[in-house]
């Protein structure tokens, strides 16, 4: 009986929490973990790998924000991307710091070199020079200095006018940004002299257009309201802002992986209003799209098939586009976490009689409750005992797993596992992500609280029908 009234508060509960929406652009969390920074690698025509900074953790994903693996071992402080590789800087604490490299094809980091003692950012430079940012004896001067022999040793550059930003061009000009002004520097010969920028734009971040060996442009973040672009690496800069109303603070703009083609590019705001431009920013058209009230965008990227990820406050996002209304879909969300009896979906707590537990790098959790957080009643759940065999129905779609195969069924296709389901102290136990996914549900890991999430769009019960 508690099964069933279960249910019904769960139907009660998709008929009344919609957010109603039209056709367009949405923003999708497809995971928990919260970053700072989103970044694809940069050879993204290889791998589709995604890195996500966190505080001091460096995530990767190899399937577009779903999930993710940790895969540092010391703290990151500060993370580089170049045309063709990522860098980091790691270590134990800012005393002990080291630049790495991370080789993909292996899955782990190759120390490049040491950096002096309190280090805040660096940038690997296209001829193999390397610049470091660092404060003067804790004072609001900043000192930036150079190495030419894979940091062996450092030569003071003697210009106190950088910050906690370095951003190199494929053709060695580096920016940076004064802490407290905010006014820019440049250098144009790999770091070796500088000059103070044109004081009249206090600048947040510098952005290199992918295709910046032809088309010479960098773009900036200017007072966290506005973006400028300049053709003349920063003598003279010019607002890109037509199309783009203000919307708050500006975070962030990435470029499609074939801008140099498209010309594709995106902005967005803390609150998740997201502008494109498909002429290299000359106009911007709104997408009209922004993200829950209490959530805060930090960074976006666009991954190697297209996609624009977002890394907020609360989690990843995926931006969305569907070509139908959906007034009448809300998002469901369901948790189960290894060793709990308790689960979630939505806000609301229930007790299942079994508790979910990993097996070969998949969770397991009781089928009855695996199909209540999808949406399926007991009417949805069939159990044939001499076969061993359970049947899950919801809609159109209809899938069956035996407990002595490998192998589920599909509306009748076959689907090969890589773990069977399993009977433990006489309750079926299915893997998550494959039941959740035959039934269209988005399925990720959270590793911090040792829960799987499914996610998916349910159909709003009108309660006129």
């Amino acid at each position: 009986m508690k099964r069933i009234i279960g249910f019904l508060v769960f139907l009660v509960l998709i008929t009344v929490s919609a957010n109603t929406a039209q056709a367009g652009y949405y923003w999708d969390k497809v995971n928990t973990t919260q970053g700072s920074m989103i970044y694809p690698l940069p050879d993204n025509t290889q791998t589709q790998s995604i890195f996500l900074l966190t505080e001091q953790d460096l995530y990767r994903s190899l399937d577009e924000g779903r999930n993710w693996l940790r895969i540092n071992s010391n703290p990151v402080w500060h993370v580089q991307i170049t045309n063709t590789d990522i860098y980091s800087l790691q270590g134990p604490n800012e005393q002990d710091l080291a630049v790495f490299k991370y080789q993909p094809a292996q899955a782990q980091w190759e120390k490049f070199c040491k950096v002096p003692i309190g280090t805040k950012v660096f940038a690997v430079l296209p001829n193999g020079n390397i610049l470091v940012a660092k404060q003067y004896n804790f004072s609001s001067l900043w000192q930036i200095l150079r190495s030419y022999n894979n940091g062996l040793s450092w030569d003071d550059t003697a210009y106190n006018g950088g910050g906690n930003i370095l951003e190199a061009t494929p053709d060695g000009t580096i920016f940076t940004r004064n802490n407290e002004s905010y006014f820019a520097g440049r250098s144009t010969d790999f770091g070796e002299k500088w000059k103070d920028l044109n004081k009249t734009y206090p600048i947040n971040k510098f952005f290199i257009s992918p295709h910046y060996t032809n088309d010479k442009t960098v773009f900036a973040i200017v007072n966290e309201r506005n973006i400028y672009r300049t053709l003349d690496k920063g003598d003279y800069w010019s607002s890109a802002m037509n199309g783009i109303e203000d919307n708050g603070k500006l975070v962030s703009i990435t470029f499609s992986n074939n801008y140099s083609s498209d010309k594709t590019m995106y902005c967005a705001y803390e609150n998740g209003r997201t502008f494109v431009s498909k002429d290299g920013s000359q106009d911007w058209t709104s997408l009209d799209v922004e993200l829950p009230q209490s959530v805060k965008l930090n960074d976006i990227c666009v991954s190697s098939t297209g996609k624009v990820l977002a890394a907020a406050s609360d989690g990843v996002y995926q931006l969305i586009y569907t070509s139908t209304s959906v007034d009448n879909y809300t998002t469901v969300k369901a948790k189960f976490i290894v060793g709990q009896l308790n689960y979630k979906i939505g806000g609301d707590v229930w007790l299942m009689d079994a508790a979910p537990y990993t097996f070969n790098d998949r969770t397991f959790v009781p089928v009855r409750y695996l199909a209540y957080a999808l949406g399926i009643n007991d009417s949805g759940i069939q159990w044939n005992s001499p076969k061993n065999e359970v049947t899950i129905t919801k809609d159109n779609t209809t899938v069956k797993l035996t407990t002595a195969k490998s192998i589920m069924t599909v509306n009748g296709k076959p689907v090969v596992l890589d773990v069977m389901p399993q009977i433990v102290d006489g309750r079926i136990m299915l893997p998550a992500r494959w039941i959740a996914e035959a039934f269209g549900a988005e399925v990720y890991w959270n590793a911090e609280e040792n829960s799987v999430i499914i996610q998916y769009r349910e159909k709003i019960i009108n309660s006129e029908e």
